[in-house]
């Protein structure tokens, strides 16, 4: 995981050099990749932390994706927003993805032990 992470790192400071990714305007091209490291970092870990929320619950390996989409935007949810609006939009997540076919139990697990969301 490591040395991919290192691999997709250096590939994406390539492209900032070669120009086929927009550099900021400040020009730091090494703050930008340490930046795009911990959010590639954030991501692996909420994946991580998801699957073992899966395993949990016994979720067959084929209905998985859904519970890992679930999982993204619940983390772009939590990166939008706060307190209120955060939990609203998370149960309007919840609603649409058991309209999707997913189960109560695990969506509130997965809100629960990967984003520290309490929506009992």
């Amino acid at each position: 995981m490591a040395r991919s992470l290192d691999q997709a790192c250096q590939r994406y400071a390539l492209a900032l050099r070669q120009g086929r990714m927009n550099m900021r305007r400040d020009g730091d091209a090494d703050d930008q990749v340490e930046q795009y490291r911990q959010a590639l970092e954030l991501e692996r870990c909420i994946e991580v932390r998801t699957r073992e929320v899966l395993n949990d619950c016994g979720v067959a390996r084929i209905d998985r994706l859904a519970y890992f989409n679930f999982s993204r935007r619940i983390a772009r949810l939590t990166r939008r927003f706060e307190s209120r609006t955060l939990e609203n939009e998370t149960r309007n997540a919840v609603a649409q993805w058991l309209l999707q076919g997913a189960q109560h139990k695990v969506l509130l697990t997965i809100c629960r032990e990967v984003f520290s969301l309490n929506l009992e």
